[in-house]
């Protein structure tokens, strides 16, 4: 050691260069040892005693800097090793040179993990640091207790009463010569703000405790932190003059005193008041060292106030406001966004344009209806910040009771229905009540929600938000303000894109969203197109700086206060506003003057009274409040951004004392009642560093009172509940309580199929070591609620690593069936190949099991791969195979579906017949099942396959039906799907009024639902039917639209029919009107030019591709042909054909209608009809294969 310190003793740092020296004493004799504990056992010390403690230390005080120095006693056992010199008339001996010395013995091998026990004795932190030095900050502390026989354990135990209290680490109990000492520091090794704060209030907790049995002193600075020793044996500790001059200090004081160096005492000047003891001669400092007592504590409330005006922000409000105007004016939606830097005054510049907007309103004499979105930091709800307004709205926030909530939910819904005049929105409303009221935790039993799947209440529940917006706009202007919009929910984020993008009414969306780490821009969750204007907030210029200081201050400023407050708080409003706070209540403004010469200066030790940064500037002023007051605070801030005074008084148990605390936090400007005994703090920076500001094991001990007492509270097991006490015990760190609220959460979730959220809690559940047979539950369920969201690839993984768990189980059921769900969610993401590898492989467990319940499942769910893959033959034999699976088992609803699936392949493969045969068997056992989102599609189907047939009558009946069923469950493709089938029977049987009024109604879906989502386009069937009509301007622009789409990469679901209807009209162009042909040879430039053939040709080659799809536009294109050529050329031969070969594809496919069609057609141009059979078919009239 010595040889060590003398080698190594000069350390040059950025800092400065430090000197690190030790003086050595050595003795030896009999020891004692202790280990005391604390109540809860969870927290050990040592403590060593003895005569050779007290002669070390004794004879240590004896050496120089870097000496070794040895009692007599012990020295004289290593005499012949070493030479020593006495010292002190033979009281000890200086160790000058050691030789001789005995081989060390063998020692084992050092582990290369430390044991457990040692987090009984030191923190976590420090258990498992790895070794490292620092330079930090730290407050150091030492207590001396003058009497450690009588009285150690009560000094232990007070202790771990501050430690638990004020944090710190203590580096442990010495023994010496003037009784025992403890050391405590805080900035090492972890940092917290206000650690000079935290150290004084222990030391005034021990010493309260301890009267004069114990003194302290405490010292504030740079010291080295770090372990110091061998891998065999090292410590942390801290290093510095500071640590030394602590010592000296503890050592001064008189009992029941704390003695404190400058710099701690200009840290809590503002908290407390002190007294100058003197520059004081202290042991190993050179020069004097001035020193203070700790006095009374002060009682300072901060003496300004903040209006939260704005200012230098004109032009940003005005740019908002013109913006917030062109959204309405639109008719649409719309969104404008304000992005800066936290605290920057984003809030407080759409409050105050909220403000203007409403004043402008009112001058006109209407009102404008704004809803405020605020995000949820702690239960993170999907469509949290929506279900936040939505329970105020409809005065729901305060009901617990069931039956309370369903009653009143019904009463204000009924009220909003009877106040909506528009029929069409009062159905809307009428239709998506009851997917609002299960977003509200509202249920009963026969309602639309509970009949249909997640997929339909996720797309429901959209659209009764969008419904409800409208009607609570009524003939009002409406804005939703949207807070810190990048920490909304990914829901929340889908409704908001929605709302910004629609065009059935107008709806300005204000959103303020808070820059990432680098200053950039997150995502925003609107299209760019819908985006009307993004506005930055800099920092404050001086003049808005002394603005704001002025206003607070009641006083003119000076501009050395100016330049250090724009310094200090760089700009930014909410930091400017914490610090003048902060400065206030510390003493650090000095009023000069009076009259026109008054003006606030900086005091001159104002600077050393603050922390650094804006966490410290926050929780610098929290620290300042009253001590009851801040109790309340950090309770409060422990139950999230908002909470409910209930839980609180509760929690608290003075119901008094929570009053007055509520009322002086309003007036303090912490939080605001937003409802009434619910509150929300004023920025979401306060709340946290409040709730950072606590130790861990402080704020732990919280969460677990407030899901303790939260579960006492008479309540029903309603979702927000058990989600708020999951989130409590979880941060309580009580894990099995924990999962024992995330799975019931998830599970009643799950229940009612709110998919959103039991995705959030059961990857919450996921994270802990569960029971397998759970893990592997909980994942098929992830998975494929994951599947229906559309997140395939984290599907893909929770499956996978659930699979991994039933093959650990051995379990084969299990296996099946996380291999079809797996299986069933790969063919949604579209990896077929995948999909159909681990489906048969399901297919083949299960029969090696003899499990023919799985057998029929796997056999319909790869019947399903080759369909969506396009090999309808063998999709059909899985599916009678599945079939008969079925029958033998007797289970009707595999019974059903394998027949819809053998009819849907057979009318994609063209056999009508056998399609139409097969779903009349299918609907019968599905309605019996009573499944509508089941039933709707093969009703469908069966429509368009008796529509494609010729049998128009029955299509009729049965489409209108499939109509009733998807629009009861709220099946939008499926109302397109049958109100455009609907229109094409009509217009087949001439009711072109009608059929054109279905089609809109299909247009006004596909508008809503967006692309691709089905495969057919009602706009050249509207196109046609309007020509019918000899509307031939609006056919042409109907067709123009969507030929834009087509050029656009959209798909062709049409087969050509926009060609075919374009090559008709260049057939008789010149019977059009001007404007009509104007359209026209516009739309053919677009296109494929003036030539009638070259559009027939096109429209050919697209129905060729469509295959059986492609059918009837390839029939009509071949019709079209026989008409041109007859026209053009009288080549009867090549008309012949054409219709020869179109009357082959209806006759062999069983198309009754197009038949009929094609007769009509060969009579209206003089054609023998009678040839058609046996003339020779021009199946491709372009000379194409």
């Amino acid at each position: 050691m010595r040889q060590t310190i003398r080698s190594r003793h000069i350390y040059k740092t950025r800092f400065g260069t430090f000197t690190i020296n030790a003086r050595i004493g050595i003795a030896d004799g009999r020891m004692n040892w202790r280990i005391l504990r604390d109540g809860s056992c969870r927290r050990h010390i040592y403590y060593f005693d003895g005569a050779p403690i007290v002669d070390a230390a004794k004879v240590r005080q004896l050496a120089g800097p870097g000496e070794l120095i040895a009692a007599s006693a012990t020295a004289e056992r290593f005499s012949a090793a070493t030479k020593t010199k006495s010292v002190h008339g033979g009281a000890a001996r200086i160790v000058d040179d050691a030789e001789n010395l005995l081989a060390p013995l063998p020692l084992s091998p050092v582990p290369e993990t430390s044991d457990p026990l040692v987090t009984d004795f030191y923190p976590d932190t420090v258990a498992i640091a790895e070794g490292y030095g620092q330079f930090r900050w730290t407050a150091t502390l030492f207590v001396h207790l003058d009497r450690p026989k009588e009285e150690l354990e009560e000094f232990v135990t007070t202790l771990f009463e501050a430690h638990d209290l004020y944090g710190g680490f203590i580096n442990g109990i010495t023994d010496g010569d003037k009784g025992c000492t403890a050391l405590i520091f805080w900035g090492a090794p972890i940092a917290t703000e206000d650690d000079v704060g935290r150290a004084i209030e222990f030391a005034v907790h021990v010493l309260g405790h301890l009267g004069t049995s114990a003194s302290a002193g405490l010292t504030y600075g740079l010291s080295h932190a770090g372990f110091s020793g061998s891998r065999r044996h090292e410590v942390y500790t801290c290093a510095s003059r500071y640590v030394n001059l602590a010592a000296r200090l503890a050592s001064t004081a008189e009992p029941g005193q704390l003695l404190l160096d400058n710099s701690t005492r200009d840290h809590a000047l503002g908290r407390f008041h002190f007294d100058f003891v003197g520059n004081l001669e202290l042991k190993g400092f050179s020069d004097p060292q001035p020193v203070y007592v700790l006095g009374e504590r002060r009682d300072i409330h901060a003496q300004v106030t903040t209006s939260g005006d704005i200012v230098e922000r004109d032009e940003q409000i005005s740019e908002l406001l013109g913006a917030v105007q062109a959204i309405l004016d639109s008719g649409g939606g719309g969104a404008a966004v304000v992005t800066g830097g936290a605290g920057s005054g984003k809030s407080t510049l759409l409050s105050v344009v909220h403000q203007r907007l409403k004043e402008s309103y009112a001058s006109q004499g209407t009102s404008a209806v704004v809803i405020n979105l605020i995000p949820e930091t702690v239960l993170e709800r999907p469509l949290g910040p929506f279900l936040r307004t939505l329970e105020e709205g409809f005065r729901l926030s305060a009901l617990k009771d069931e039956a309370e909530r369903r009653s009143a939910f019904l009463s204000e819904f009924d009220n909003l229905c009877d106040q909506t005049p528009d029929t069409e929105l009062r159905e809307e409303l009428e239709f998506t009540r009851s997917f609002i009221a299960a977003l509200l935790n509202v249920h009963w039993s026969d309602s639309t929600y509970a009949q249909v799947g997640p997929e339909l209440r996720s797309r429901n529940t959209f659209r009764g938000i969008i419904a409800l917006l409208r009607a609570l706009a009524g003939r009002n202007p409406l804005m939703l303000i949207a807070e810190n919009v990048g920490t909304f929910d990914t829901a929340s984020k889908q409704m908001l894109n929605l709302i910004s993008s629609q065009s059935a009414f107008p709806v300005a969306l204000l959103a303020s969203c808070r820059l990432d780490d680098n200053g950039n821009v997150p995502d925003m969750p609107f299209g760019r197109e819908n985006l009307q204007a993004m506005i930055r907030l800099d920092s404050l210029s001086p003049s808005g700086v002394r603005q704001i200081a002025e206003r607070a201050l009641g006083a003119p400023v000076s501009q050395r206060l100016v330049e250090y407050l724009r310094d200090k708080s760089a700009g930014n409003p909410l930091y400017l506003e914490q610090l003048i706070l902060t400065l206030s209540s510390s003493g650090g403004f000095l009023h000069r003057g009076t009259g026109v010469n008054a003006r606030v200066e900086l005091a001159p030790d104002a600077v050393a009274h603050l922390p650094q940064g804006l966490s410290g500037i926050l929780m610098a002023r929290i620290d300042r409040l009253p001590g009851r007051l801040k109790s309340v605070i950090q309770v409060a801030a422990v139950l999230g951004d908002e909470f409910g005074a209930r839980l609180l008084r509760k929690m608290l148990n003075d119901d008094r004392m929570i009053a007055d605390a509520l009322e002086e936090g309003q007036a303090q400007q912490i939080w605001v009642e937003h409802a009434p005994g619910h509150y929300r703090f004023r920025h979401a920076m306060l709340r946290n560093a409040i709730y950072d500001m606590q130790l861990v094991v402080v704020r732990r001990n919280l969460h677990r009172q407030a899901a303790q007492t939260l579960e006492g509270l008479s309540a029903e097991d309603d979702l927000d509940r058990m989600e708020a006490l999951a989130y409590h015990f979880e941060q309580g760190e009580m894990p099995e309580e924990a999962q024992h609220y995330l799975r019931a959460a998830g599970d009643m979730a799950h229940q009612k199929l709110d998919a959103p959220r039991a995705i959030y809690l059961y990857r919450r559940l996921l994270k802990y070591s569960i029971e397998l047979d759970l893990q592997v539950s909980i994942s098929a369920r992830l998975g494929a609620l994951l599947a229906l969201t559309g997140d395939w690839e984290e599907a893909v993984q929770v499956l996978e690593h659930g699979l991994s768990g039933i093959l650990a189980a051995e379990d084969p059921r299990q296996e099946i069936d996380m291999l079809i769900v797996l299986g069933d969610v790969l063919r949604q993401s579209g990896d077929v190949a995948r999909a159909r590898e681990r489906l048969e492989l399901a297919w083949a467990i299960a029969r090696r099991a003899n499990d023919q319940e799985m057998v029929g499942k796997s056999l319909s769910m790869l019947a399903g791969t080759y369909k969506y893959s396009g090999n309808y033959y063998r999709a059909q034999e899985f599916y009678r195979q599945s079939l008969a699976v079925g029958e033998r088992l007797g289970d009707q609803n595999l019974i059903a579906i394998s027949l819809a699936g053998i009819a849907s392949a057979h009318g994609l493969l063209g056999t009508y017949r056998q399609a139409i045969e097969n779903n009349r068997r299918a609907i019968p056992i599905l309605e019996q099942l009573g499944n509508k989102q089941e039933l709707a599609y093969p009703i469908g189907n069966l429509g368009i396959d008796l529509f494609t047939v010729g049998e128009f009558d029955e299509a009729l009946g049965v489409l209108e039906r499939a109509l009733k069923v998807s629009s009861s469950i709220g099946d939008r493709p499926g109302v397109w799907f049958a109100n455009h089938f609907i229109g094409r029977v009509h217009h087949e049987c001439g009711k072109l009024d009608l059929a054109i009024e279905a089609y809109e109604r299909a247009m006004r879906e596909r508008r809503t639902l967006g692309g691709d989502a089905i495969p057919y386009e009602t706009l050249p069937h509207l196109a046609a039917a309007k020509a019918s009509l000899g509307d031939d301007v609006a056919a042409i622009a109907t067709l123009s639209e969507h030929l834009d789409m087509l050029q656009g990469g959209e798909t062709d679901h049409e087969h050509g029919l926009t060609y075919l209807c374009v090559a008709r009209f260049l057939r008789h162009r010149l019977t059009l009107s001007s404007e009509a042909r104007s359209k026209l040879d516009q739309l053919a430039d677009r296109g494929f030019g003036p030539d009638p053939l070259a559009w027939l040709r096109e429209a050919d080659q697209s129905a060729r591709a469509g295959l059986s799809m492609g059918l009837g536009a390839r029939i009509r294109t071949l019709v079209e042909c026989a008409r041109h050529w007859l026209e053009r050329d009288q080549d009867t031969d090549a008309a012949t054909g054409c219709l020869a070969a179109a009357y082959k594809l209806a006759s062999d496919f069983s198309l009754a209608g197009e038949r009929r069609f094609i007769v009509s057609s060969a009579r209206t141009m003089g054609l023998d009809v009678e040839t058609l059979p046996w003339a020779s078919p021009l199946l491709s009239p372009f000379g194409e294969d």
